[in-house]
């Protein structure tokens, strides 16, 4: 029987995850589910099954770049810290190099 339906406990078992990961993939609606009442929440296995699936990359896919700019053209946040970090790298290792030349 494919179609059962599976208890919050048991997803996390077979997702290997916390129940507040997958209640978190529930609230953003990126999992399916079925809500039985305004208390019981449950997943139908077959539907799991074709959700991880559909989420299984192959080694050959391209993986997309990181957006740099907000929709705004404002720079994010975390593409300014990478920027920042590094630079500090950068520089980390010029002063290594330059150290040991004198040395």
């Amino acid at each position: 029987m494919d179609d059962q339906l599976l208890t919050l406990g048991e997803l996390c078992s077979i997702l290997k995850m916390k129940p507040a990961g997958v209640y978190g993939l529930v609230f953003r609606r990126k999992i399916p589910t079925v809500k039985l009442s305004r208390r019981c929440l449950r997943f139908r296995k077959s539907e799991i099954d074709a959700w991880i699936a559909g989420k299984a990359q192959t080694v050959n896919q391209v993986i997309e770049p990181v957006k740099t700019k907000s929709r705004r053209g404002r720079p994010r946040k975390s593409a300014v810290a990478e920027n920042y970090v590094n630079n500090l790298v950068e520089a980390s290792r010029k002063e290594v190099l330059n150290n040991e030349k004198i040395a």
